[in-house]
């Protein structure tokens, strides 16, 4: 690419190629993955932890119908822990069940900001 500005402008030149500079170095970044959930407090009943595991075991399994199942149980035990609902939100949504997954997203918005 040829820059046509005149050469008594070295600052301006100095510019645009660090411009150009940081936008490719911008493009060419890896984007990163979210961050898992968090895991549910220590605080939880055994049953509760027990579940968690049973569902995460069968979403890592791909067994996503069984999966929020085990996630449906969990949430009835504990209804008020936020990390239940958005892990059952991410299985959902695998299962392309978007607007199931957003109402657990919410959910554990709602309650991650009651804690506060």
């Amino acid at each position: 690419m040829k820059c046509y500005l005149p050469s008594s402008q070295p600052f301006i030149r100095i510019c645009i190629a660090a411009l150009l500079v940081s936008g490719a170095a911008a493009c060419s970044q890896k984007k990163s993955l979210p961050a898992p959930p968090p895991k549910p407090k220590e605080e939880l009943p055994l049953q509760v932890k027990e579940l968690d595991q049973k569902a995460a075991d069968l979403y890592a399994d791909k067994q996503f119908d069984k999966a929020v199942e085990v996630y449906d149980q969990a949430v009835t035990e504990e209804k008020q822990e936020p990390a239940l609902y958005l892990a059952r939100g991410r299985v959902k949504f695998q299962k392309r069940d978007f607007a199931g997954a957003e109402a657990d997203y919410t959910e554990a918005i709602k309650l991650d900001g009651m804690r506060s």
